[in-house]
């Protein structure tokens, strides 16, 4: 079923491939057979799925919007993409929204992101108001006088519906490099 959403919503290149290849099959078969009706369907279709495919967003593209411009500004050290994709009632246990940007500047102070990868993105839990990601990243991380190096980490967030916009509204403790946080401190201080 992911794969099918994938295909339908979410890649206008694998979309765009298969109507292509299924119109030049039933073209052929038009030309062969000269039945003509099942491409003069099919041609019909067409414009209605990539249209279809624009104007719905899913779960994951929401969150790769959401995403994208934190993503970008991480490397550079900057935070106000962060603070302007969380809701006013964000959490991330104990921290609230204020605590958690504050948190955020003083990490960035310290780890230096060299390069961040694209997440992958898994489509947990979803309703009309809420949905939770699970992001995999790999980032090169420099931290004093240790050289760059990859590191791996899985974080869940939780994005909520808030007005016409879709905003983080919850962070939990990530996985890196295979290894539970137990505390925002400890993820700070690379312990």
């Amino acid at each position: 079923m992911e794969w099918a959403q994938w295909l339908f919503l979410e890649s206008l290149a694998a979309l765009g491939t298969l109507l292509f290849l299924v119109n030049y099959a039933l073209l052929v078969y038009w030309r062969r057979r000269g039945r003509g009706r099942p491409l003069l369907i099919a041609l019909a279709l067409t414009p209605l799925l990539l249209i279809a495919q624009d104007w719905i967003a899913t779960p994951r593209e929401r969150a790769v919007a959401v995403l994208r411009s934190i993503e970008h500004e991480l490397p550079l050290a900057q935070v106000a993409a962060l603070e302007a994709a969380l809701a006013q009632d964000f959490a991330a246990d104990p921290m609230d929204r204020t605590d958690f940007v504050a948190y955020a500047r003083r990490g960035l102070e310290s780890v230096r992101i060299v390069q961040l990868s694209k997440p992958q993105l898994k489509v947990e839990e979803s309703s009309a108001d809420s949905f939770v990601v699970r992001a995999a990243y790999t980032a090169v991380v420099e931290l004093a006088d240790i050289p760059p190096r990859p590191v791996r980490s899985t974080w869940r967030i939780t994005f909520v519906r808030r007005g016409e916009r879709w905003l983080i509204g919850r962070i939990e403790l990530p996985v890196v490099a295979g290894t539970p946080i137990r505390n925002w401190a400890q993820l700070q201080s690379g312990r």
